[in-house]
């Protein structure tokens, strides 16, 4: 029978033994006589990073794509990423995070970039008319929906916004509210009465002579 390398259990650890050591090792709990086995030091491992490096904060750590490589004296190597260890699962502090792998006492690092999610602050309105007589047809045109982030962007997204509207049948000052994505922000249009300050008469069509 043709039995893995890695299916066979060791009486010691490798990093407690001294290069050269004679070991017994066993299969499936029974010893295998006349197996010899050379251990040599482990001088380090080399770690390559996993495809993904940038995260938001509270997220976990994805190692897809890491391998971890033992490093052994004699200049021999063997994949071990299955075998080693990460110290960090969860990401909970924005700024730059090292990683540390770590299989049989030796360690590796790699670091991420965890950021703050960015997030949507306030909404600011600008633009639009701003006074209308009573009666007269209220409209959105031209007012601006602005978007404002945690991050410092601002966003036109005016397109996006739920714009109310104002009743002109009376005078007075009209409040309009506006939302996106669960922020809210108002401004006010005056809504006023025609007021009639002169009448005047125009004589010029008016017949002045009858027979």
């Amino acid at each position: 029978e043709v039995i893995a390398l890695e299916k066979l259990e060791a009486v010691y650890a490798a990093d407690t033994m001294t290069p050269g050591t004679i070991m017994s090792v066993f299969y499936g709990g029974k010893k295998i006589s006349g197996f010899v086995l050379t251990v040599h030091n482990l001088d380090s491992i080399t770690v390559t990073a996993p495809t993904k490096t940038e995260y938001l904060v509270g997220e976990s750590l994805v190692l897809d794509g890491m391998t971890v490589t033992a490093n052994y004296a004699n200049g021999t190597t063997r994949d071990v990423t299955a075998l080693a260890s990460v110290d960090t699962t969860v990401l909970e502090t924005a700024g730059t995070v090292t990683v540390t792998i770590t299989y049989l006492d030796v360690t590796a690092t790699f670091d991420v970039v965890v950021v703050n999610p960015v997030v949507l602050e306030s909404i600011t309105v600008s633009g639009g008319k701003t006074q209308y007589f009573v009666g007269e047809t209220y409209s959105n045109e031209g007012v601006k929906v602005t978007a404002n982030y945690s991050d410092g962007t601002a966003v036109d997204v005016t397109a996006e916004a739920v714009i109310g509207t104002a009743d002109t049948a009376e005078a007075g000052t009209k409040t309009v509210t506006v939302t996106y994505e669960g922020k809210t922000a108002t401004f006010e249009v005056e809504v006023i009465e025609i007021v009639v300050t002169e009448i005047v008469i125009n004589t010029e069509a008016v017949k002045k002579s009858y027979f």
